[in-house]
């Protein structure tokens, strides 16, 4: 009998900060199914290939917001805005009117794992999550 292995999805983040890192490190620690991959890469080749592989990119725009909007737009261009998000620790002029313009989501961080668990669940298919504990208190009390 062969095994079928399941997909393992991609979570892009580019030029993620230390504090975005762990944050992302800990909520992958808890979920199966998805590799979350820093891409620091500038050559459109590179950003075409994880463009490609990816199921959502998240920009991190804390410490560069010039070159954060320049990853963005690009990552909206190829996969389209209800994949894409920005995050950042600091907001720079501009930033969160341009991510909503194009309608989709500015994350002012950093975030409670309860924070990323709605995001996450709100972007990639939530037919293939299992409930998170968050979700579970709210049911409970309803």
């Amino acid at each position: 009998m062969t095994k079928v292995e399941a997909a393992v999805r991609l979570i892009a983040v580019c030029y993620p900060t230390e504090s975005l890192s762990r944050q992302l490190a800990l909520w992958a620690s808890r979920r199966g199914g998805y590799r979350v991959e820093p891409v620091f890469d500038r050559s459109a080749t590179e950003v075409r290939r994880w463009l490609s592989d990816a199921e959502l990119v998240l920009v991190d725009a804390t410490d560069d917001h010039a070159q954060a909007i320049e990853s963005f737009s690009q990552s909206v261009a190829g996969l389209g805005a209800r994949r894409v998000a920005v995050y950042t620790e600091r907001m720079h002029e501009g930033l969160e009117l341009l991510v909503r313009k194009q309608g989709t989501w500015s994350l002012l961080g950093p975030l409670e794992q309860w924070q990323w668990e709605d995001f996450f669940s709100s972007m990639l298919p939530a037919a293939e999550q299992a409930p998170t504990q968050h979700e579970c208190r709210w049911r409970g009390a309803a």
